[in-house]
């Protein structure tokens, strides 16, 4: 009757011990199908270094990214007096005014935008639409952050008639803002 019971639990364990065997053997089987050439790890390594390349454009592009040809200053008013100075705009001199920081939120992003008033120099200086229009594009072509975002455009001199066309000369008066994203670990 010992022996029979013997019998029993060894078959039992034996079984037991195969299945236990068998899970380890799918489990290899699964890691050597995982590393044999276009495996799982390798599509991994592929996945991984095409996701460091991507980062490491967008960590350049954003590096070099801002207030480009902003002089050694790096200013945003010597930003935009070198573009004023521009032969397609020739804007002559140009007030920035002080910084104004503002949070802005869209969707789950925090964005801090930071705004500057722009005047000409010169109280009566007038610009016809050409060098308007230059001096907007030139300002904001370098960069995806910079954007005129308020503009306050009165035609120049005494008023028009309603009949009469006015001329093309206008008093202008802009605000640039940037926006760049919150650091959350701040």
């Amino acid at each position: 009757m010992m022996v029979r019971i013997m019998i029993v639990v060894l078959l039992i364990g034996s079984i037991v011990l195969g299945w236990m065997d068998w899970q380890q053997y799918q489990e290899i089987q699964r890691y050597e199908d995982a590393l044999k050439p276009n495996g799982e790890i390798e599509k991994t390594v592929e996945r991984i270094q095409m996701k460091a390349f991507k980062y490491t454009q967008y960590k350049e592009r954003s590096a070099t990214e801002g207030v480009k040809g902003a002089g050694d200053s790096g200013s945003i008013a010597t930003y935009v007096r070198e573009r004023a100075q521009d032969g397609r705009v020739l804007w002559g001199g140009v007030q920035v005014g002080a910084a104004k920081e503002k949070a802005a939120t869209v969707g789950k992003k925090t964005y801090m935008d930071t705004s500057y008033k722009v005047t000409p120099q010169e109280k009566d200086q007038s610009f016809d639409r050409h060098r308007i229009a230059n001096f907007f594009y030139l300002l904001e072509k370098d960069s995806r952050k910079l954007k005129i975002t308020d503009l306050d455009i009165k035609t120049a001199g005494k008023a028009a008639r309603p009949e009469e066309i006015p001329r093309d000369a206008y008093d202008v008066e802009f605000t640039l803002t940037i926006r760049e994203r919150k650091d959350s670990k701040r």
